[in-house]
């Protein structure tokens, strides 16, 4: 059953990590705070080094070696998830929490098909045997409007392009149901059309399954398209919230100012001949 809408599902207070270098310790990300409810969907931006990615790893318990969470209490549906308690995080990862990692070609094992890549997470959190969860996985690859999904599922990660690969994760992200997704730069490495292409369908797959969303960009642009409010982070730092995406034409921090401005404009017309169908008008970083 899918939590109510009203209903807070992840909630983070004060998160902090830091990372250890032979010279001294620095603040990966420092008192970082937020809630997403039930359905909702939330953008984190900021250059890259801002503390984006690493608030996602610390969400599902994959800091780097090198880094280390030093504080803060993140609660998943009322439980405490922390590293002092490793299975805190197994519970959540790939059943609960899912993520799109941004670069396709390196999250997907070279040596392995993609089909058993996909049923190897099916298998171990729905504890299905391999004939239903081929047929899930199969059901999936399809679902994400890969074509031929049969003759795809026996399909070597090399054999892919960029899109392919990236729809192939978000199968991968959809396949056990979770509640929310962790969208990692899911369209960076791909052409403008595809780019575009990426976004419309997990707008669409959201609005089917009903999923929370974090999305994490730099692309000011990008987010715009999907997320109903956006946290703007610099140094591993909040430095501002946007809670209605309306009014991001006035941002009150300069470094928010400088990433609305740096969005790239086309004209209008070929921006609006390169848009699929739903995409909103806000996405103009072509």
């Amino acid at each position: 059953m899918m939590p109510k809408q009203t209903q807070t599902l992840l909630s983070v207070k004060n998160l902090s990590a830091k990372i250890a270098n032979p010279s001294r310790s620095v603040f990966a990300i420092e008192n970082v705070s937020f809630n997403i409810k039930a359905g909702e969907t939330l953008a984190l931006v900021g250059e890259s080094g801002s503390g984006k990615t690493m608030t996602a790893l610390a969400l599902l318990g994959l800091l780097p070696k090198q880094a280390q969470q030093i504080g803060g209490e993140i609660r998943f549906l009322d439980r405490i998830v922390t590293p002092k308690d490793p299975q805190s995080y197994e519970r959540l990862r790939g059943k609960q929490i899912a993520m799109i990692f941004q670069e396709p070609g390196v999250a997907l094992n070279p040596v392995f098909r993609v089909g058993s890549q996909i049923t190897d997470v099916i298998k171990t959190h729905l504890n299905l045997p391999s004939k239903t969860a081929k047929e899930r996985a199969i059901e999936i690859l399809n679902h994400v409007g890969l074509p031929n999904p049969e003759l795809l599922y026996r399909a070597y990660p090399h054999h892919l392009s960029g899109g392919m690969a990236q729809r192939v994760m978000i199968a991968m992200a959809l396949s056990c149901n979770p509640k929310l997704i962790i969208a990692d730069e899911p369209t960076t490495a791909l052409d403008v059309i595809t780019q575009m292409q990426i976004l419309e369908l997990i707008k669409k797959l959201q609005k089917q399954h009903q999923f929370s969303l974090l999305l994490i960009s730099h692309d000011i642009g990008i987010v715009t398209a999907l997320a109903n409010s956006i946290i703007v982070m610099r140094a591993g730092k909040i430095i501002e919230r946007v809670k209605n995406i309306r009014t991001l034409t006035h941002p009150q921090h300069p470094y928010t100012r400088a990433l609305v401005n740096s969005v790239f404009h086309l004209p209008t017309e070929a921006v609006e001949n390169a848009r699929p169908k739903g995409i909103s008008k806000n996405y103009q970083s072509l």
